[in-house]
């Protein structure tokens, strides 16, 4: 439908830190995204994406095309997230600036990295992306391919962690 008369046409873009390890930025993104769609896990985000209400949230988010190649790089990262749900609490990621392993954490991350023997490096909690409405004609070129919900890979194709 088009917008109303009189009224722009919006559209949401993510922002990152981009001095953050990739596994952070993409758990970032990916909280906005889920945020943006109002799906509490990625699952629901596959499984609901030909729901209209779903795509159509979807639809009025722009993501960079490095933005999309991080949630695709991070498949893992996308299905251990969570956000809260109720009692559910919300599930995230911690990252090791030095070897960039993760661990999902539903409150404070360890201090030091415990994945990979001898490694000295301190884990980082990325924050949430930031959402801001923009113009469509200001928002950055998008490659829906990159992004196409049906391109990801499915719960049983994405890392284990149990």
């Amino acid at each position: 439908m088009p917008p109303a008369r009189g009224k722009a046409l919006t559209v949401t873009v993510l922002t990152t830190d981009e001095s953050l390890p990739d596994a952070a930025q993409a758990a970032a993104i990916i909280h906005g995204v889920l945020t943006h769609t109002k799906q509490t896990a990625w699952a629901d985000l596959v499984s609901n994406s030909a729901d209209p209400g779903v795509l159509s949230l979807a639809s009025s988010l722009f993501l960079s095309p490095e933005q999309a190649s991080l949630v695709e790089a991070w498949p893992g990262v996308a299905y251990a997230m969570r956000r809260k749900d109720g009692e559910a609490p919300r599930v995230t990621v911690a990252v090791c600036v030095e070897c960039e392993e993760w661990i999902a954490v539903t409150s404070t991350a360890p201090s030091s990295c415990q994945m990979i023997d001898g490694c000295t490096g301190k884990y980082v909690k990325p924050r949430d992306a930031s959402r801001k409405k923009v113009p469509f004609d200001e928002a950055p070129v998008r490659d829906d391919a990159a992004i196409d919900a049906g391109a990801l890979p499915s719960p049983e194709e994405s890392v284990y962690l149990g």
